[in-house]
């Protein structure tokens, strides 16, 4: 299929209030699951608006995955939902309706092909994320979506049966309201907690928030030192009675501030909680995790006896770990790095073989929301109704995406969540209106006055 890309996001000309026009849906921020929302309810036949805050649609789609954007992966749905945790069953429904191999068909009918190539994430064939954001925004000029950017929404409230929307130049009636947000992250493409504040006036309680999915700083000045080297399938362990069972393996990169890469990104939703909580959370890592405390006494060993007692340490572990990485362990251990073998007491040695099996950091701090791919905490899912993403508290409104307390891993994770809870509220949202324009008495109540 053939798309015409859309160059600039059009315009809302139609949609003036002067005639007081009701919307059936409007979708409060254009971002991943809120462009979904609106694709969703459109399919079904509802009238949707879709207010933006930004002077283009979509703008953190764009910057995801390093700008190829991750649109999802291929597991299967139960192992998906595992990676979110308890909280993941709250998903089962959204993934029913747009699962991970459903989002790609979907999209092919947008003129979006997809790829994996390692088996397990799903790219655009492109790899520009401007292929997916082009492909969302032609389905919802076809549909005939208005979209409204520049315009932040400054109030929102239920008035009777319908809500009223309150922008900079303009105020809507809608029936339905989709409040897709997004977080905290990348505060530069629009996301500043707003639909927090406005889910909060309306009688929701947000659980407390924390950046996720961001590098992490530690007290040790040492990883500065090492800031050129990467650890491949490093295991990195939360050193804390409460939280031991914390833990994951992957790649670690050193940084002047303190670790980076994809494990710790991982890691960092779990982490953040604990230090803001604690203010230091201890970890260890383990540099070669196939190797235990008697391997490493066992190599040291054999050194021994193999007539390198002359040379450094540092020489003879580098063909285990990066030299700089060799140095700083020594350091830590009061061992000189140039010093032979043979020089080094048993004690020392002792203390060498702890730190290389379990290296200690204490992590105090992250890089904050502006380097966070995903915001933890949110809205609270049991105030949400898991088959529909209705509100429990107010009828008429959908919450989807980020804002609500619900986060994944790296790996297309959370963008197929922004994705498939996007469209089942929006289709939620409009079945639920056919169902009251045909006087469905179960929906009946829902709308009295």
């Amino acid at each position: 299929m053939c798309v015409n890309v859309i160059q600039k996001p059009f315009k809302h000309r139609d949609f003036v209030n002067k005639n007081n026009q009701i919307i059936d849906l409007l979708v409060i921020g254009g971002g991943a699951s809120g462009l979904m929302a609106a694709i969703g309810a459109a399919r079904q036949g509802a009238s949707v608006l879709v207010c933006e805050k930004m002077k283009k649609p979509g703008m953190k789609i764009l910057a995801s995955g390093g700008e190829r954007c991750n649109v999802t992966n291929t597991l299967d749905h139960k192992t998906y939902i595992e990676h979110f945790g308890k909280q993941g069953r709250f998903m089962q429904s959204a993934m029913d309706t747009l699962g991970n191999e459903r989002i790609q068909t979907l999209f092919q009918s947008f003129g979006i092909e997809t790829m994996s190539r390692d088996g397990f994430r799903v790219f655009p064939s492109s790899h520009k994320s401007q292929t997916v954001l082009d492909g969302l925004l032609n389905e919802l000029k076809r549909l005939d979506v208005p979209i409204l950017t520049e315009t932040p929404v400054l109030d929102l409230k239920k008035s009777g049966r319908h809500w009223l929307i309150k922008t900079k130049s303009i105020s809507h009636i809608a029936k339905c309201v989709v409040l897709s947000t997004g977080g905290l992250t990348y505060p530069w493409l629009g996301s500043d907690g707003q639909g927090y504040s406005f889910a909060e006036a309306l009688g929701h309680k947000c659980v407390e928030r924390h950046p996720g999915g961001v590098p992490l700083k530690t007290k040790e000045t040492w990883t500065a030192n090492c800031r050129a080297d990467t650890i491949g399938k490093a295991h990195i362990k939360v050193n804390m009675k409460k939280h031991n069972k914390i833990g994951k393996t992957g790649d670690v990169i050193f940084t002047n501030y303190g670790i980076a890469g994809p494990v710790v990104l991982d890691l960092a939703r779990e982490i953040t909680p604990l230090v803001d909580k604690y203010g230091e959370v201890p970890i260890t890592l383990s540099l070669r995790p196939k190797m235990t405390q008697q391997d490493w006494q066992d190599l040291i060993a054999t050194w021994k006896t193999k007539n390198h007692s002359q040379k450094s340490l540092v020489s003879l572990l580098k063909n285990k770990l990066p030299e700089s990485i060799c140095i700083e362990l020594c350091r830590m251990v009061n061992i000189d790095p140039d010093h032979p073998l043979l020089a080094v007491s048993p004690a020392r040695i002792n203390d060498l073989i702890a730190v290389l099996n379990a290296t200690p950091l204490t992590v105090n701090g992250s890089m904050g929301y502006k380097l966070a791919f995903i915001t933890r905490g949110g809205i609270k899912l049991k105030e949400i109704c898991n088959k529909t993403l209705e509100s429990k508290i107010l009828p008429g409104l959908y919450l989807c995406g980020e804002v609500v307390d619900l986060d994944g891993p790296c790996g297309g994770y959370n963008l197929t969540w922004a994705f498939s809870s996007g469209y089942l509220a929006g289709i939620s949202a409009a079945i639920s209106l056919s169902k009251i324009a045909n006087n469905d008495p179960a929906c009946s109540a829902r709308v009295a006055d």
